[in-house]
């Protein structure tokens, strides 16, 4: 049995939340989400050389089934291929529940 070492569990998406960036360009789509971060599968090779190792910006995330969205300041921490890490950082999300 192997021990956690996360200080957060991740969370596996069911749903096809996908993250943009502030100019509305698609970055990708979410995979996995901890507390601390989250990965996105870059939509393209083009958009994964975008977003190098260290990388701040704000990215919304949006959740086609619920309608809802949340803003998040992070910094990327890894990339590997299309396979990009991404910590938050910065002070609260902000975000909009759609009807529920």
């Amino acid at each position: 049995m192997s021990k956690e070492r996360r200080q957060f569990p991740r969370l596996d998406l069911s749903e096809d939340a996908y993250a943009v960036d502030d100019s509305g360009q698609t970055l990708g789509r979410v995979r996995i989400v901890g507390g601390g971060g989250m990965q996105i599968s870059a939509a393209s090779n083009l958009v994964a050389e975008q977003l190098p190792v260290g990388r701040r910006l704000r990215i919304q995330i949006i959740e086609p089934s619920s309608q809802g969205s949340h803003t998040l300041d992070i910094v990327v921490r890894s990339r590997r291929e299309r396979s990009v890490g991404v910590e938050f950082v910065g002070g609260k999300a902000h975000g909009t529940q759609g009807p529920g």
